[in-house]
C-alpha cells in the first residue's frame, strides 16, 4: 500500500485534531472509491489519497486501519493494589476495599460513620476499624455490657467475681488458678513423717506408713526408743521423732523425742538436758523434769525413767561457748536413773573423748558410776552422781568438796546438803582432786541413752 500504509502508521500515532481534507481534482476518466469497502476500523474515517487511502483514527486507536487499542494502563495509574481498566482513550481503577479515589490513593474512613456505640472511641484501619471501649462494654462495637462470669469460666466449684473490666475466680479449698483449674498438692512439701509415702488427694492427703509408724502423717510410732527406730529404718537422719516406750495401747501415749541417727552408728534418745548457765535439772536422775517436748526445743528437762529397761547404753556429752567440751560413753546393766543410792554400779566399755579422765580410768583399770542424791531426803553434798575410776574410794561419790579426795567426772547439783559443804550447781565436766565438784554452771549437757 502505498501512501495509505505509509500515512497510517503516521497517523495512527498521533491524535489529530478534526479538519476538512480537499480531495483532489478528479481526472475526467472516474477513478475507483478505494474507501467503499470500509477499511478504517473502529469509527476510523478513510480518506482517498494518490489511488490509496488514509486513515484518520478515533482516540484511542492506532495502525494502519486504527486496528489497535492505545494501553491507557501503561504505566499503570492504580495505587495500593487497584486494578486499572483500559478504554478508548482512557482508563478507570478498579479500587480494593477500603480505598478510593481515581487513583485508589484515598483511604476509606471506616470511622466516618461513627460505628462505636456507647461512648467506644474509633480507630480506623484499611478497610475496617477496631473500638477500644470504655469500662463495662467490649464486642467490635462495644455494643456488650461487659460480664467476665457469663461464661462462668470458673471451674472445679470456684466462684466467679466480675468487676467493669474484668473478672477473677476464688477457689474452694484444694483448688488453685486462674480458673481454679489447678488441684493443689497436699504432697509438697511431703507432710508425711518417718519415711512414709504421701497420695494427694483434693483439699487433703493421705499417708502410707513405714512399718512400726502410725497415724495422719506417720508421727506416731509403736517404736519404743529411737535404737528402734534406727534398727528399723537405717536410712533414719537426724531429727525429732515419736517413740512409745510404754508399748501401743499401754501406759502413756507416745511422746517425741530428738534422735540422733548418725554418732557411733546413730539410734540415740535425747532424755536429759540442761542449758548452760544453769543448774540443778540432774541432780536427781530418778525424777522427771520439765517435758520431753521442751527438750525437743532446747529447754531444760530430764525424763531418763521412761525408759527403764530400754536401754544399755548411757552417754553424757558437754560443750561451752566459752571453750571446747567433751564427752563420755559406757553400757551399763542397772538403770541410771533410779531414785536410789548407788554408789559403784558397774561400767563396761567405757569410752570418752577427754584424754586426762581416759588417762585416769586406765590407769586405774576400769571405771565406775555412783548415783549418790535420793529425794527428797538425801543431800550428798556438792555431787549429785559422777563417773569415777574405779581406784577411787567409793565414800566418795558424794561429797567432793575442796578438801574431799577424788578425781572423775562430776554433776554438783545440790546446794542445801546436809553432809559436806555444799556447792550445788550442774555438770562439772572432768575435775581432779581438790578442785570444785559443785557450783559450776559453765556447760550445756544432755544425757543420750541407746
Amino acid at each position: 500500500m502505498a501512501l495509505g500504509g505509509m500515512l497510517g502508521g503516521a497517523l495512527g500515532a498521533c491524535q489529530f485534531p478534526d479538519y476538512v481534507v480537499t480531495p483532489p481534482v478528479k481526472d475526467p476518466v472516474a477513478e475507483p472509491d478505494v474507501c467503499a469497502s470500509g477499511p478504517c476500523l473502529n469509527d476510523g474515517r478513510c480518506i482517498p489519497f494518490q489511488g490509496s487511502f488514509v486513515c484518520l483514527c478515533a482516540d484511542g486507536f492506532r495502525g494502519d486501519t486504527c486496528q489497535a487499542n492505545f494501553d491507557d494502563c501503561n504505566p499503570d495509574p492504580c495505587q495500593n493494589g487497584g486494578k486499572c481498566v483500559d478504554g478508548n482513550d482512557t482508563s478507570f481503577c478498579e479500587c480494593l476495599d477500603g480505598w478510593d479515589g481515581a487513583t485508589c490513593q484515598h483511604d476509606v474512613d471506616d470511622c466516618a460513620v461513627a460505628p462505636c456505640k456507647n461512648g467506644g472511641k474509633c480507630v480506623d484501619a484499611v478497610n475496617g476499624f477496631t473500638c477500644n471501649c470504655p469500662a463495662g462494654f467490649r464486642g467490635d462495637t462495644c455494643e456488650v455490657t461487659f460480664n467476665g462470669c457469663v461464661p462462668d469460666p470458673c471451674l472445679n466449684g470456684g466462684t466467679c467475681m466480675s468487676s467493669s473490666v474484668s473478672s477473677s475466680c476464688q477457689c474452694p479449698a484444694g483448688w488453685d488458678g486462674a480458673t481454679c483449674q489447678h488441684n493443689v498438692d497436699e504432697c509438697s512439701p511431703n507432710p508425711c513423717s518417718n519415711g512414709g509415702t504421701c497420695t494427694d488427694a483434693v483439699n487433703d492427703y493421705s499417708c502410707t506408713c513405714p512399718d512400726g509408724f502410725t497415724g495422719d502423717d506417720c508421727s506416731k510410732t509403736t517404736f519404743a526408743t529411737c535404737h528402734a527406730i534406727k534398727q528399723n529404718a537405717p536410712n533414719s537422719v537426724d531429727g525429732v521423732y515419736s517413740v512409745d516406750p510404754d508399748g501401743p495401747g499401754a501406759g502413756q501415749p507416745a511422746f517425741d523425742v530428738s534422735c540422733d541417727m548418725s554418732l557411733n552408728g546413730g539410734g540415740w534418745t535425747l532424755v536429759g538436758q540442761e542449758r548452760e548457765g544453769d543448774s540443778g535439772t540432774f541432780k536427781f536422775l530418778g525424777l522427771a523434769v520439765g517435758t520431753p517436748a521442751g527438750a525437743t526445743r532446747g529447754e531444760n528437762a530430764l525424763f531418763g525413767a521412761r525408759f527403764a529397761g530400754l536401754y544399755s547404753e548411757f552417754r553424757v556429752s558437754w560443750s561451752s561457748q566459752k571453750g571446747p567440751g567433751g564427752a563420755i560413753d559406757f553400757h551399763i546393766t542397772e538403770e541410771a536413773f533410779a531414785n536410789t543410792q548407788r554408789t559403784s554400779m558397774p561400767v563396761t566399755d567405757f569410752w570418752t573423748s577427754d584424754a586426762v579422765l581416759n588417762g585416769w580410768v586406765t590407769s586405774a583399770g576400769g571405771v565406775r558410776f555412783c548415783r549418790a542424791s535420793v529425794s527428797p531426803d538425801v543431800r550428798p553434798g556438792d555431787t549429785s552422781w559422777a563417773v569415777k575410776p574405779q581406784d577411787v574410794p567409793v565414800g566418795d561419790c558424794g561429797c567432793n568438796g575442796k578438801d574431799w579426795s577424788g578425781h572423775g567426772a562430776f554433776y554438783g547439783g545440790h546446794a542445801n546438803a546436809s553432809l559436806c559443804t555444799p556447792g550445788g550447781g550442774g555438770w562439772a565436766g572432768v575435775v581432779d582432786e581438790g578442785q570444785p565438784k559443785g557450783g559450776i554452771t559453765k556447760w550445756a549437757t544432755k544425757i543420750w541413752i541407746r
